[in-house]
């Protein structure tokens, strides 16, 4: 069976490679791993030196931002003050970019609990030559679709780091828009799930979520599969969700009463192939953890299903994003 990295790696198409991509953007891409903001500029004035631990030195200045490579875009045309940090033994190792007027790519992280709040990312690459092409190959590699579909390739597109790396950066909205456009879901062997909204419910704050969740088998031959208990839930189904920022409040949502903690007779159903079946999702059951919408906007709400292998560990199958438009208790429904 192909790995689960191999088989994201086909789910979303965003494009043939950009025009300039090469083997060199492994470089580019370990150095953007480092960073949490990435900035083309200029140094406004002759750095102060500190010697810093051990005797490293530290440079502070003020930066203008003439571009923004990764990071909050809305840094752009900004100055902001930053920690230059670099290993010296000499003279001969000072950077001659460490001066007033000099204009350069800086390579930032936050710097937390410390004055300047920005200092560079390494010792050693932290500060670059303004090169117009290196400029444009970090924009590109930093671009929403170029990190999810290195998420995709890696398998890590619903981790918790990764949408917290998108919202940190403040594009969760282009993570939860990617997902919607481009995520089609994971079927395992030809078994599929696809969630659907009840009939004629209306999402809204401060209502309690349900959905029907529905199994199809479409591989080559019959299986048994879990489809509920007496608890009224699937232990073998999870819910991820995106809500309308993106990033945030991303959650796996499952009954409290789910997995190795629950005592609850399961039961299983044989699917032939072509066939399917609704699975109990506990939203409906008392002993679930209610979760009631909190926020109006585009939720995306995808399904999860796990199957054991013959030869020990699990498959996992996804769902495509089920998307709903939640609204506010007395809004009206749009005819």
């Amino acid at each position: 069976m192909k790995s689960m990295a191999v088989l994201l790696a086909g789910v979303i198409l965003l494009g043939p490679a950009p025009v300039g991509a090469d083997d060199s953007d492994d470089t580019l891409k370990f150095y953007l791993s480092k960073s949490d903001l990435v900035v083309l500029g200029r140094i406004l004035n002759d750095p102060l030196a500190i010697s810093g631990r051990d005797g490293v030195p530290n440079y502070i200045c003020e930066f203008k931002v003439s571009d923004v490579l990764k990071g909050d875009e809305k840094l752009k045309g900004e100055t902001i003050r930053v920690n230059i940090v670099r290993r010296e033994l000499n003279k001969k190792d000072k950077h001659p970019l460490i001066k007033k007027d000099a204009e350069c790519i800086l390579f930032l992280k936050k710097a937390d609990n410390a004055m300047p709040s920005w200092e560079t990312a390494d010792f050693w690459f932290g500060i670059q030559y303004p090169s117009p092409v290196m400029a444009k190959s970090l924009k590109r590699l930093a671009a929403p679709e170029a990190v999810f579909e290195d998420h995709m390739k890696a398998g890590t597109v619903f981790e918790y780091a990764t949408a917290r790396e998108f919202f940190r950066e403040g594009k969760g909205e282009d993570y939860a828009r990617l997902i919607e456009q481009g995520w089609k879901g994971i079927p395992v062997n030809g078994v599929s799930l696809r969630l659907e909204p009840l009939p004629g419910f209306e999402y809204r704050v401060g209502e309690k979520f349900d959905c029907e969740a529905i199994l199809t088998n479409k591989g080559g031959e019959a299986g048994e599969f879990n489809v509920g208990g007496n608890c009224g839930m699937t232990h073998a189904l999870g819910i991820l969700v995106v809500p309308p920022k993106g990033g945030s409040g991303m959650g796996y949502c499952r009954g409290k009463v789910g997995g190795p903690h629950c005592f609850c007779k399961q039961e299983t159903k044989i699917l032939k192939p072509g066939e399917s079946t609704k699975l109990m999702t506990g939203f409906a059951s008392d002993a679930a953890v209610e979760w009631k919408l909190d926020s109006t906007g585009k939720y995306l709400i995808i399904g999860t299903y796990t199957i054991p292998r013959k030869e020990g560990g699990i498959d996992t199958v996804y769902s495509a994003p089920l998307v709903i438009e939640v609204m506010a208790r007395n809004e009206l429904k749009a005819r």
